[in-house]
C-alpha cells in the first residue's frame, strides 16, 4: 500500500533542532574558575575570599590566599599554627595532641593522676585526684582564668587590636568584647589599612583632591587612585582650565612675569594652581628682595636619620637638603649665575663625609683610614667638598662670609664658580659637607661678590659675621688679576679705601682677589662704584645696596 508522500520539511525541523542542541550554553549557572568571583562550589576566586581569613579557618594568623584551582592556599596561614597541628603555640595553647609540655597533676598542685589535652588545646585536669574548681576565683591547674583573675592577659596579648577581655563560666577567655585585628579582605577598614574592599573609609576621588573618578581599593588594602588620576587634579602637571587652573606645578602655560605685566622676576604656580607673582616685581629691587625674602622663610635643617653608633650615614632628606640648595642658588642668583642641582650619588657620598666628621668631632679634607666610621666614599667627598662644623643650611651662609680663609676665600669661590654643579649635600645634626668639584660651565668672564646691580644689605651680614670683615671678592677663570688696582667710591664721589689680597689659585677660579673695607662698612641706600684697572680688559661695575626688610 502506497502511503501519501510526507513533506520533507516535517523531517528537517526535528533534525535542525537536534543539530542545534550541542550549541546550547551548558555553562550557564556554573562556576568559572578563575573569574575573580567566588560562586557555586568554589571556596574562593582570586581576591574574593568570601570573607574567610586564616583565623576563620582555625589558624592563629597569617595571610590567606586563593589557589589557581579556586581552593584555599594555606601557605600563608600555616606558619602561624593552629590547634591540632601537634605543635604547642604557647601564645594561644596550653597543649596540642599528646604534647602537654611539663604539666603534671603534681606540679599544678592538683594531687596525683594524669594530665591530658582537650580538643581545643587546653589542659584537661579531670584525671587528677584534686582537680581545679572553676568559679572559685582561684586560678589553678588548666584554668586560663577564673572570675576576675585573668592571669595578666589582655585582648592585645591574645592578638586582638584592643577591647575588654573577660572570663567565662568554663574558666576560658571570653573575647567577645575584644576588637579583632585588621584583616585585609574582610571588608572592614582596620588598623594599618586605608581601605578594605568596598569600605573606603569615607574617602572619594574628590576628597583626595581629584576632579572626579571612582576611587577603588586594591587587594592589598591600599587605595587605587588610577580611576581618579584620569579625571585630573591640581598638582598633576596638566593645566585643567575647566576647573579654574591657570598653571600646574612647573607648567606655567607659557606665562612669565613679563607677560603678566611686571618688569621681571620669577613667576611660580601656587598649590591651588593659580599664579604666584610674589617673585615678580615692578623694579629690580622688588625682584631681588622678593627672592631674598622668600628663599629665607624656611631655614629648617631637617632631621638626620643616621647613627654614629652603627656608622650609618642615613640621610638629612627634606627639607634640609632642599633648603640648603635653595640658599646656594639664591647666592648664585645675586651674582647672575645659573642655578645648580644635586646628584643622588654625590649626596650619598657627602652624607658619608658628614658622618665621618661627626663621628670624629672635627673636620679634615684628608681623613685617615683609622678614623671612626671611615669609608672610601666619605674620604672622597671630604677631599672634594666644602666642610662645616654646622648643619647644611646654616653652612651656606658661613661659606659665603668665609671667615678664617683670608688667603683663599675658597668656600665662597667654589659656590660662585663657573664650574660648580651638580653638587652633593650631606649633613648630620652638627656637621655638613658640600661637594664642590663640578662639571658646570656658566661661561662668565668674571664674578664679583657683592655683584653688580641690586644687592641686599642682609647678604652682607647674613648671620654672625660680615663680608666687610672677610672682604668683597672678584674672581675669574680668564682674566689675570695679579696686577689689579681697585678703586671703590660711594654715590659717585666718596672714596672707600680697601686692602687688596691676591688669593690662592684654583679654589673655584684661576684668579681671585679680596677687597677688605678699611674704616667703613657697606650701608643700604648707597651705590658703590668698583673700578678695577691694571687688568685686561678693565672691569667696572656698580653695586646698589638695598634693605630688603622694607620690601
Amino acid at each position: 500500500m502506497k502511503g501519501r508522500p510526507v513533506p520533507m520539511k516535517r523531517f528537517l525541523i526535528p533534525l535542525m533542532w537536534f543539530l542545534l542542541l550541542p550549541a546550547c550554553d551548558d555553562t550557564a549557572g556554573k562556576s568559572v574558575c578563575p573569574d575573580g568571583i567566588a560562586t557555586g562550589s568554589e571556596s574562593c576566586d582570586g581576591t574574593d575570599l568570601r570573607g574567610a581569613t586564616c583565623q576563620t579557618l582555625g589558624y592563629y594568623g597569617g595571610a590567606l590566599a586563593c589557589s589557581a584551582e579556586c581552593g584555599w592556599d594555606l601557605a600563608g596561614c600555616e606558619p602561624s599554627g593552629r590547634c591540632g597541628d601537634s605543635i604547642v603555640q604557647s601564645a594561644f595553647e596550653q597543649c596540642d595532641g599528646t604534647d602537654v609540655g611539663l604539666a603534671t597533676c603534681e606540679n599544678l598542685g592538683l594531687g596525683t593522676g594524669e594530665i591530658l589535652c582537650t580538643a581545643n588545646c587546653r589542659l584537661d585536669d579531670s584525671g587528677c585526684s584534686n582537680p581545679a574548681v572553676c568559679g572559685d576565683g582561684l586560678l589553678q591547674g588548666s584554668e586560663l582564668c577564673d572570675g576576675l583573675d585573668l592571669d595578666g592577659q589582655t585582648c592585645t596579648g591574645l592578638g586582638f587590636a584592643g577591647g575588654q577581655l573577660a572570663c567565662n563560666t568554663s574558666c576560658e577567655f571570653d573575647t567577645s568584647a575584644c576588637q579583632a585585628a585588621a584583616v585585609c579582605g574582610d571588608g572592614h577598614v582596620g588598623d594599618g589599612e586605608v581601605c578594605d574592599g568596598a569600605d573606603l573609609d569615607g574617602q572619594t576621588c574628590l576628597s583626595l583632591g581629584y576632579y572626579g573618578g571612582d576611587l577603588a581599593c586594591t587587594g592589598a588594602c591600599t587605595l587605587d587612585q588610577a580611576p581618579c588620576a584620569a579625571a585630573g587634579r591640581c598638582g598633576d602637571g596638566t593645566i585643567q582650565g575647566t576647573f579654574g587652573e591657570v598653571c600646574d606645578g612647573a607648567n606655567l602655560g607659557g606665562q612669565t612675569c613679563e607677560t603678566r605685566g611686571f618688569v621681571g622676576g620669577t613667576l611660580a604656580c601656587s598649590a591651588s594652581c593659580s599664579f604666584n607673582e610674589s617673585g615678580c616685581g615692578d623694579s629690580q629691587a622688588d625682584i631681588v628682595c622678593g627672592r631674598w625674602n622668600a628663599d629665607r622663610v624656611d631655614m629648617n635643617e631637617g632631621i638626620w636619620s643616621g647613627s654614629v653608633n652603627t656608622c650609618s650615614a642615613g640621610d638629612i632628606g627634606a627639607p634640609g637638603r632642599a633648603n640648603a640648595l635653595k640658599l646656594v642658588n639664591l647666592y648664585r642668583f645675586l651674582v647672575d649665575l645659573p642655578p645648580v642641582t644635586t646628584d643622588p650619588t654625590l649626596d650619598a657620598k657627602a652624607e658619608k663625609c658628614a658622618l665621618m666628621m661627626t663621628a670624629n668631632n672635627t673636620i679634615n679634607h684628608f681623613p685617615p683610614t683609622s678614623w671612626t666610621c671611615y669609608s672610601a666614599d666619605g674620604a672622597n667627598a671630604a677631599g672634594s667638598s666644602n666642610l662645616a662644623t654646622t648643619p647644611g643650611v646654616q653652612a651656606v651662609d658661613l661659606y659665603m662670609v668665609d671667615p678664617g680663609n683670608p688667603t683663599t676665600m675658597g668656600h665662597r669661590r667654589w659656590i660662585l664658580s663657573n664650574s660648580f654643579g651638580p653638587t652633593g649635600l650631606g649633613s648630620t645634626n652638627s656637621y655638613s659637607c658640600m661637594w664642590a668639584f663640578g662639571s658646570g660651565n656658566a661661561g662668565k668672564s668674571w664674578t664679583a661678590y657683592p655683584g653688580p646691580g641690586i644687592f641686599p644689605v642682609q647678604a652682607v651680614n647674613p648671620s654672625w659675621s660680615s663680608i666687610d670683615q672677610t672682604g668683597w671678592t672678584l674672581q675669574s677663570d680668564s682674566i689675570n688679576l695679579g696686577s689689579a688696582v681697585v678703586t671703590i667710591t660711594m654715590d659717585g664721589s666718596t672714596n672707600r679705601p680697601v686692602t687688596i689680597t691676591h688669593l690662592g689659585a684654583n679654589y673655584g677660579s684661576s684668579y681671585a682677589i679680596s677687597m677688605i673695607p678699611q674704616g667703613w662698612s657697606t650701608q643700604a641706600g648707597h651705590t658703590y662704584h668698583v673700578s678695577v684697572t691694571g687688568v685686561t680688559p678693565a672691569i667696572s661695575y656698580d653695586v646698589e645696596v638695598v634693605d630688603c626688610s622694607a620690601f
